[in-house]
């Protein structure tokens, strides 16, 4: 039975540029992955890319203010802009 690998953000990223370079099933074969994690990598990175360059309002991105009368709420209920 094969060890799982674990592979970094980093990592991911340069497999994902290197297989734009030189091919997706040779650098699939070179790292002994299977081509639908590629893909599934693949598609994640454009996910948050677009997400990234769209502006996401996603709250955890950004930080609100606090209110002053009670530090533990924030004041704004919706994105901080």
């Amino acid at each position: 039975m094969k060890k799982k690998r674990v592979f970094s953000a980093d990592e991911k990223m340069q497999i994902i540029r290197e297989a734009e370079e030189f091919g997706t099933t040779a650098t699939c074969r070179k790292y002994d992955l299977a081509s639908s994690l590629f893909y599934k990598w693949k598609s994640q990175f454009i996910k948050i890319n677009a997400s990234l360059l769209k502006g996401s309002r996603n709250s955890s991105l950004r930080t609100r203010p606090l209110n002053p009368s009670n530090p533990f709420r924030r004041s704004v209920p919706g994105p901080y802009r």
